[in-house]
């Protein structure tokens, strides 16, 4: 763990307002939500984890390219924001499809798709344990995002309309989460400021979906 993580108090303003940013975004996306703008409140939401899977990919470059050591319990944490990131994004790009008519919005499914995306997990969790264990492996590193990139679409294919729309919000909120942890962990303000942005805009919009259902 770094030095710096005894210093919380220069966290505490990202912090503050990366929740309050995302609590008033939230809102205005949620009082402005009509029966035709569900993709949409959920593109402008994967932006904030679009963004958190960048900075992450960056800090993990940057810390590679300094020669920094990364804890496993960094890593850990690290890999599941990326993670869960790059599942959120393409689970996005899946419910904008349909929504749009690009994908057909029934149920999509594919020859021993159960099996695949089954196959697809368990290497991609195997894959995150080598990592954690040897953290400076890039190559290990690409892989997964393109893994948790690749389940995201497969397993959002088969999902209809609002499940969809609430498992994209979900996804993100917890993406969010392991990106704000991250960010303390790592003490990369742009991560916790869009982590901490996205975890509150998309909890006050799944609210918001929740009570009006």
């Amino acid at each position: 763990m770094r030095d710096y993580l005894f210093d919380r108090v220069l966290e505490l303003p990202w912090i503050a307002a990366g929740i309050g940013l995302g609590v008033i975004t939230g809102y205005l996306i949620a009082a402005r939500a009509t029966a035709g703008s569900a993709v949409r409140r959920a593109l402008w939401l994967s932006l904030g984890t679009a963004l958190a899977l960048l900075f992450g990919v960056a800090e993990y470059d940057a810390d590679l390219a300094l020669g920094h050591f990364i804890a496993r319990s960094e890593m850990a944490v690290l890999a599941a924001a990326v993670t869960l990131a790059a599942g959120t994004v393409a689970a996005t790009i899946v419910a904008a499809g349909k929504g749009a008519g690009w994908i057909p919005r029934a149920r999509v499914s594919f020859p021993y798709d159960l099996f695949v995306r089954a196959c697809l997990a368990a290497f991609g969790l195997g894959m995150a344990a080598y990592l954690i264990v040897y953290p400076p492996t890039r190559w290990v590193f690409d892989t997964i995002v393109t893994l948790a990139f690749t389940a995201g679409l497969l397993f959002a294919l088969p999902a209809e309309g609002s499940r969809l729309l609430e498992g994209v919000l979900r996804l993100g909120a917890a993406a969010a989460i392991a990106a704000a942890l991250a960010g303390v962990m790592l003490g990369n303000a742009l991560l916790i400021l869009a982590g901490t942005f996205t975890g509150g805009a998309a909890c006050v919009v799944l609210g918001a979906e929740r009570r009006a259902a």
